[in-house]
C-alpha cells in the first residue's frame, strides 16, 4: 500500500511540474490560456488544470501542446 502510495505522490509531482513548465512558456510567449486552447484544440478548462494542479494529460494532448508552445516531448524509460 505504501509502495501504490508513493508512486502517486512521484506521479502527481511530476504532472504538476510537467503543469509549472507548461504555464511558464506559455507565459514566455505571451499566450492567453484561450489562445493556447484553441491553438492546440484542447479546452482552457483542461489546460487551467494542468497549470494549477498537474492535470493527467494523454500523451497526444501534451505533444499537441508541446508542438504549439514550440518544445518537443522527451520520455525517459527507468528502472
Amino acid at each position: 500500500m505504501k509502495k501504490k502510495n508513493a508512486e502517486q505522490q512521484e506521479e502527481n509531482y511530476t504532472n504538476q511540474r510537467l503543469g509549472e513548465e507548461i504555464l511558464y512558456y506559455r507565459r514566455e510567449q505571451n499566450l492567453s490560456l484561450k489562445k493556447l486552447s484553441r491553438l492546440c484544440s484542447i479546452s482552457i478548462e483542461i489546460l487551467d488544470e494542468l497549470e494549477l494542479t498537474g492535470y493527467d494529460l494523454k500523451l497526444s494532448e501534451l505533444e499537441r501542446i508541446a508542438t504549439t508552445l514550440g518544445k518537443k516531448v522527451s520520455i525517459k524509460l527507468t528502472d
